[in-house]
């Protein structure tokens, strides 16, 4: 799995991307709506690559966050919506994306969020930490989050969220 904080969706993102080899990219902040957004999933379509995303939210300086997974086109994935309709509230907000996958023979949840700069675990972050619990809650499966927390560690393990998700954190070295 190959994991990137793009910033900002561009050309070099793009061709970086392009030569992955691993199954799933996981794209956090790519501040990209309407047509660029649809531009962005198009190219990766192109370079076969099966989209999962949501799009970036208006903010007073211009758009903020945006996550995106895409996956092998061969390979068996959908978002939760697809695959037992009907069975779990949420399977995206406006923060975080979700697919079903197989890895080894055991069915995860692989999951990109974006964070709000500047607020640590509080305002519209808990509301994106509760709908992600009620997600995993609601499915039961193994997961793995990545994500622009704009958070320390410290501070989401003082936040409980890890707690009530059974979950660690692993940092890059």
């Amino acid at each position: 799995m190959t994991v990137a904080n793009v910033t900002s969706w561009s050309a070099k993102a793009s061709e970086y991307l392009s030569d992955a080899t691993d199954h799933h990219l996981c794209i956090v902040e790519h501040h990209l709506q309407g047509d660029k957004h649809a531009a962005m999933i198009a190219n990766m379509r192109r370079m076969k690559w099966r989209a999962t995303t949501t799009e970036a939210i208006t903010k007073r300086a211009g758009t903020s966050g945006g996550t995106a997974i895409f996956s092998k086109a061969h390979l068996v994935v959908c978002p939760w919506h697809h695959w037992r309709p009907g069975e779990y509230k949420a399977a995206s907000g406006t923060a975080w994306t979700s697919i079903s996958a197989r890895i080894r023979g055991v069915q995860i949840a692989i999951i990109t969020l974006y964070l709000q700069n500047g607020i640590g675990i509080a305002g519209s972050s808990l509301t994106h930490l509760d709908e992600i619990t009620r997600f995993l809650q609601g499915t039961g499966v193994y997961f793995v989050i990545v994500a622009d927390w704009n958070a320390t560690p410290e501070e989401l393990l003082s936040s409980h969220y890890l707690d009530i998700w059974r979950a660690s954190i692993v940092t890059p070295r």
